[in-house]
């Protein structure tokens, strides 16, 4: 009966043991700290570091010759990814530490890695485990937006230039190359590529830079408003294709005409510049653009100094609406003693965009000064109306006291 009791004890302790065992099992090792990566941002051809934390989570369990070991794909090359960590005592934490290098044609993107946990728990035999790290990368070409140079503003029928800075700040060389211009999305349409859109830069080696410019010309048929463009780093050598985008405020300049050149005399009737006369000089403008013309002002000069025509030299006249007329009017007098004939002179109109950029128009034109029609003296015509009244009335007093007799 005794044996019969302790064979019952000695079977109730394995079944205890075998339960603590199982209990122990759903808490293996484990990387419950995570991990970390030097450095904390990785490009091609740099070497990394890789720190796990390990901790055993088993109440009462040692794990015996743990040994860790990190897989790699083919984007990197091994250094020490291994490593044998002895025992781990119950609720410690041990670090594994591996290094690896990353190949200069790993491709951007996150990698992702397997970290081989194996271990002897007691007699139960070897436990393994398998945990996923991932391993970001980064492209090596780097295209920084406030580097770009391009005009917030560009005007219709005008070319203007865009340009970018591209650095190399991985710890590899990027060999061929190349850089290109396209807009957003579909084709160039409106503003048209003037030079090459694409251009070999070649290669760049760590911590090299190189600026590469487009041209582009902004065609009377773009709509106004913003447009979008893409800049394009790629080599195919060395796996990288970045983008980076910029826009541009598509503008109509102000464009001002001068319709006609005309005149009006203080005399009514009067139709023609004479010596000694006064006589307003108005230039007639029209926008034909598709923007207001601001501040338009203008100014008149003779080429001659000594002209003999003298007045107002200039004119503001404010702003004009596309699609709207202005005019500049200059008020002259045409001195008695000037000289007869053309006498030229210049139209100098300024106006500016809504930007405040300067425009000027200069038109070339002749006024013409006849000579003034020569005047009788007054007191001549005074005197002989009296002559007259005095022959008049002595004609008739002679004809009624020496009347004519009838034969």
């Amino acid at each position: 009966m005794k044996c019969i009791r302790g064979l019952f004890v000695l079977f109730m302790l394995a079944m205890l043991s075998s339960f603590a065992f199982a209990a122990d099992d759903a808490l293996p090792l484990s990387l419950t700290s995570g991990y970390s990566l030097t450095p904390a941002k990785i490009y091609p051809g740099d070497e990394v570091t890789l720190t796990v934390f390990i901790e055993n989570t088993a109440a009462g369990i040692q794990a015996l010759n743990t040994k860790t070991e990190l897989l790699l794909d083919n984007s990197f090359e091994p250094i020490a990814v291994s490593e044998n960590l002895g025992t781990i005592y119950p609720t410690s934490t041990k670090t594994s530490v591996f290094r690896f290098k990353v190949k200069n044609s790993a491709f951007a993107g996150t990698h992702k890695l397997s970290v081989n946990l194996t271990y002897d728990r007691g007699t139960t035999g070897q436990v393994q485990r398998a945990y996923v790290v991932d391993v970001p990368i980064s492209e090596s070409l780097f295209i920084d937006l406030q580097n770009i140079v391009a005009p917030e503003n560009v005007y219709l029928k005008s070319s203007f230039a865009v340009s970018a800075k591209i650095a190399n700040i991985g710890k590899s060389s990027i060999r061929n190359l190349y850089f290109s211009v396209a807009p957003s999305t579909g084709d160039f349409t409106g503003i048209l590529p003037v030079s090459s859109t694409k251009t070999f830069v070649g290669n760049l080696n760590p911590g090299e830079s190189k600026t590469a410019s487009f041209d582009l010309f902004v065609s009377d048929s773009t709509a106004l408003g913003s447009h979008a463009f893409k800049l394009i780093a790629s080599s195919v050598d060395s796996n990288i294709n970045q983008t980076e985008f910029f826009s541009v405020n598509v503008k109509d300049r102000p464009e001002l005409v001068i319709s006609g050149i005309g005149y009006s005399f203080a005399v009514s009737g009067q139709k023609r510049v004479l010596q000694g006369t006064d006589f307003s000089l108005s230039v007639q403008l029209e926008n034909i653009s598709k923007e207001q013309a601001k501040a338009a002002q203008g100014k008149l000069l003779f080429n001659e100094p000594a002209a003999g025509i003298v007045g107002a030299s200039e004119s503001f006249i404010g702003s004009i609406d596309p699609d709207d007329t202005g005019s500049a009017v200059f008020d002259l007098a045409v001195l008695p003693d000037a000289k007869p004939g053309s006498h030229k002179a210049s139209i100098v109109l300024t106006f500016t965009d809504e930007a405040g950029n300067k425009q000027e128009l200069i038109k070339d034109f002749e006024i013409f000064v006849d000579e003034r029609p020569a005047e009788q003296p007054i007191a001549f015509y005074i005197t002989l109306v009296i002559a007259l009244a005095i022959i008049y009335f002595i004609a008739r007093m002679w004809l009624r006291r020496f009347p004519l007799r009838k034969k």
